[in-house]
């Protein structure tokens, strides 16, 4: 029986192994028939794409659709169709960008600099990796890509002192396409000095193209080439023993006079002496200039403005610090006067002034967007708004003398063409100089003030126009006020509404009435109920609103 067996499934030439045969030889050719079917439906669904309006512009144009999405948005086209592909791929500039982690590098960002050809590279690289294992052997996986910075328009790399010799290896070669380059040094040393400057062998050919500059940690020769003809320059978190001191940023201001932003932070190198004392005597114009940011010392700052003359369009972002003001020094207005000037046919501009802990004034100048909301105190318009954010800093024994060097600045600089001014000053202590500021407010129709109770009867007077027979009396223009005062202790031992309701009564007889009259976390001071206060409010003012009330 096993013999029979044997005969029937294990020979060569049995029924069943040629029946097995011919299947097999029918299941290929039907795949053959399918394969040739699937390449005539390809070839079809082709021709029917190529009639379709998109596939009809030429491939340099749809390349150029498919630069402006975003890198996935890249790959998911280059999956929809055969000709989309074919674009995709023939397109290096479209797979240029490339982000490189010594700790993480990934297989994509392979095939990317593969598909990439001798398109100019956007290079990011992060050579900063804390597992040592390993590290220097994924720090020389890195020397190829980084051997590609000749053709590289833009390079933005993170490194320590591990990798800084990688880098400046690979910077020596020239780089005349660089018109983009941020360095980032990430510091070891608490105390900052294993950070040097930049060696000389870097880019000894220049950098002709070069017009962002952007130096976190490190810093060049401040009389390095680097520094000539430069749009964007941005120096942030420099090591004290290597800033520059005020006379080298105008030097390098001086060789760059085509800046559009200038941005210093943390300081200049020490000043002690005043700015008059300086050897630079002459003025730089940065004609051209649409941002500045400063954060230094009072001296610093002064000295530094004093020798720079800046477009008036410009907009300012200021954090300085008044630790050592001298009496010569207060002469200087904080800001320049010019910076407040309106522009023309600009919106109407708001002024806001902020006082903190006693010790920190902020001004902020914008222009009024018509959106906003009139009733609102808290508006703080964004920075790319701002024409002038300055914040000035100063110790406890500075803050009489810092306040009053705001008020005067604000006074002689800008106040007469302010439109809206607010004025917060929650944690206040001393007295604010109120008549400094609201006489000269001549053309302000808006006043927001946030105040502590123990300014309130100040401001009050200084508002009521029975104080100015024979003078001309503060804020002719007011047409809408807004009081709103801090806690929530009562205030009857100190004002009342009954003292805000005369105000208004003499400003109206006054001619100089207001049309809305907002108060905010008031006590009514009687018990008198608030709807019945508000409508005999209304004889005087239109528009009376009571919020918080109590």
């Amino acid at each position: 029986m096993g013999k029979v067996q044997h005969d029937v499934w294990g020979s060569a030439e049995s029924p069943v192994s040629s029946l097995q045969t011919s299947i097999d030889s029918e299941i290929a050719d039907n795949c053959a028939v399918i394969r040739h079917y699937q390449e005539l439906n390809r070839a079809l669904r082709t021709r029917r794409n190529t009639l379709l309006r998109i596939c009809s512009l030429p491939p340099e144009v749809l390349a150029r659709i498919f630069s402006k999405c975003n890198e996935r948005h890249r790959v998911l086209a280059s999956h929809v169709c055969r000709h989309w592909r074919e674009v995709a791929l023939s397109e290096p500039r479209l797979w240029s960008t490339l982000s490189l982690n010594v700790s993480s590098n990934t297989v994509w960002e392979q095939v990317k600099f593969t598909r990439s050809r001798h398109a100019p590279l956007d290079l990011s690289v992060v050579m900063v990796d804390r597992n040592r294992e390993g590290r220097v052997q994924r720090l020389q996986d890195l020397r190829e890509p980084l051997g590609q910075i000749p053709r590289t328009y833009k390079l933005d790399v993170h490194y320590d002192q591990d990798s800084a010799p990688l880098l400046y290896e690979s910077l020596t070669a020239p780089v005349n396409n660089l018109r983009d380059l941020r360095l980032h040094y990430h510091i070891r040393d608490a105390g900052h000095r294993d950070i040097v400057f930049m060696p000389d062998t870097i880019l000894p050919e220049g950098t002709p193209a070069l017009r962002l500059l952007s130096l976190h940690s490190c810093a060049f020769q401040w009389s390095s080439p680097i520094f000539v003809g430069l749009s964007h320059l941005a120096l942030t978190n420099i090591p004290i023993h290597l800033r520059a001191t005020p006379e080298q940023l105008l030097s390098v201001a001086q060789r760059s006079p085509g800046l559009k932003t200038l941005k210093v932070d943390l300081g200049l190198g020490g000043v002690e002496d005043a700015p008059s004392s300086w050897v630079t005597s002459s003025t730089i114009k940065l004609s051209r200039l649409q941002s500045f940011d400063l954060a230094a010392p009072f001296n610093e700052y002064a000295g530094f403005l004093s020798h720079v003359e800046l477009p008036a369009s410009a907009s300012l972002k200021l954090e300085v610090g008044v630790f050592g003001m001298t009496p010569t020094d207060t002469s200087m207005s904080l800001v320049p006067g010019k910076f407040f000037s309106p522009r023309e046919g600009a919106p109407r501009q708001v002024l806001q002034l902020e006082e903190w802990a006693n010790r920190q004034f902020s001004v902020r100048l914008y222009d009024l967007d018509e959106a906003e909301e009139w009733g609102s105190f808290h508006v703080h318009s964004s920075d790319a708004r701002h024409r002038v954010n300055a914040t000035f800093m100063c110790s406890s024994d500075r803050k009489t003398a810092l306040r009053e060097h705001v008020a005067s600045t604000m006074a002689n600089s800008c106040l007469q063409v302010v439109h809206t001014l607010k004025v917060h000053t929650r944690y206040l202590s001393a007295d604010l100089p109120w008549t400094t500021l609201l006489l000269n407010a001549s053309q302000t129709q808006r006043l927001f003030v946030h105040l502590e109770k123990a300014n309130m009867p100040e401001f009050l007077l200084a508002i009521d126009p029975r104080q100015w027979e024979g003078g001309s009396p503060p804020l002719p223009h007011l047409a809408e006020l807004h009081i709103r005062r801090n806690g929530t202790e009562d205030w009857q031992d100190n004002v009342t509404l009954a003292n805000v309701i005369d105000i208004v009564t003499s400003r109206k007889k006054a001619g100089m009435g207001l049309a809305r009259l907002i108060l905010e976390n008031w006590y009514t001071g009687s018990d008198v109920p608030v709807d019945e206060i508000l409508e005999s409010m209304r004889t005087v003012v239109a528009d009376v609103q009571w919020r918080r009330r109590d």
